[in-house]
């Protein structure tokens, strides 16, 4: 399997910023980029293996089966980044593809991704778009995607379930997508608004999977195989820079997603069958702290 993720990564602090690629702390965006390409090559690479021993000790490769062709392109746009930071180290240099994108506004640097997706059609199996701030633990991630559209047919996404790590011993994990649907919502006309075979189930592992109509399909993230792609770039609205959904960022991770597909996620009660995890707590702690005074923005 041969997957291409492209990565907008973007970092020009202010101080006051709501999202975290404008809060004055540089050391964070560095640790949070680090863990996102560490483990996809950690988890996905051909870099494992273990401890194998005959008449005297060796490395075995490990994990053949669950190991893609890993691409990765880290796109940026001007100096506003921490590259510089994180290849202090030269390994780093062998993690990813730098693309530059030059973007008057750099809250638009997602659809540039879109973009280097499109025109790599042809060279990959799977075509991904993922926050500098996520970190996928899960070896068998791509090959559920690949099951789950086996399954339901390339008209139907399967989207992750966002997660974070607490130490406040209310929610050691808390998954931190609310449904904003139910507050801001339908935006009609788009292929997420269906009314029929709003959940699904299929049995993996011998157990039952259920999965429900993403009423908020935001993820920070899209993971289409090639026949998906290529339908969604051949759209009228591929790269029409709409920011309806929430804001540029989000609407840039998951508005195209809306328009061209069903979005599905798993159910609460196995919301692990496809996650991954938001690097710090930002979220957890505000939906939290404002449990029950929640306003969301109007859209």
């Amino acid at each position: 399997m041969r997957v291409a993720i492209a990565i907008p990564h973007f970092f020009k602090p202010d101080g006051k910023g709501h999202y975290g690629s404008v809060r004055d702390d540089g050391s964070s965006r560095v640790k949070a980029l680090t863990n996102c390409l560490v483990n996809l090559h950690a988890h996905f690479g051909s870099k494992q293996f273990d401890f194998y021993y005959t008449d005297h000790m060796e490395l075995r490769p490990t994990n053949e089966s669950t190991q893609v062709t890993l691409d990765i392109f880290l796109c940026t746009t001007d100096d506003s980044h921490v590259l510089e930071k994180l290849t202090e180290n030269t390994e780093f240099n062998d993690l990813f593809f730098h693309v530059p994108i030059k973007s008057e506004d750099p809250k638009l640097l997602g659809f540039g991704c879109h973009k280097v997706l499109a025109d790599r059609l042809g060279e990959y199996d799977y075509y991904c778009y993922l926050e500098d701030d996520l970190i996928i633990r899960d070896p068998y991630f791509f090959w559920k995607i690949q099951w789950f559209t086996e399954q339901m047919g390339n008209h139907c996404v399967l989207q992750p379930m966002r997660f974070e790590i607490m130490e406040n011993p209310l929610a050691q994990k808390v998954y931190i997508d609310p449904d904003f649907e139910a507050v801001l919502g339908k935006t009609p006309g788009l292929a997420n608004c269906f009314t029929d075979q709003k959940q699904l189930e299929g049995r993996f592992l011998n157990r039952k999977i259920t999965f429900e109509r993403a009423g908020d399909p935001h993820s920070g993230c899209f993971f289409l195989n090639a026949e998906q792609m290529r339908s969604w770039s051949q759209k009228s609205y591929f790269l029409d820079m709409d920011t309806r959904f929430i804001g540029p960022l989000e609407s840039a991770a998951s508005l195209g997603l809306m328009k061209a597909f069903r979005v599905y996620k798993p159910s609460a009660e196995n919301a692990s069958f496809l996650e991954l995890q938001h690097c710090g707590i930002w979220n957890s702690k505000y939906f939290i702290k404002n449990l029950s005074r929640l306003v969301f923005p109007a859209r």
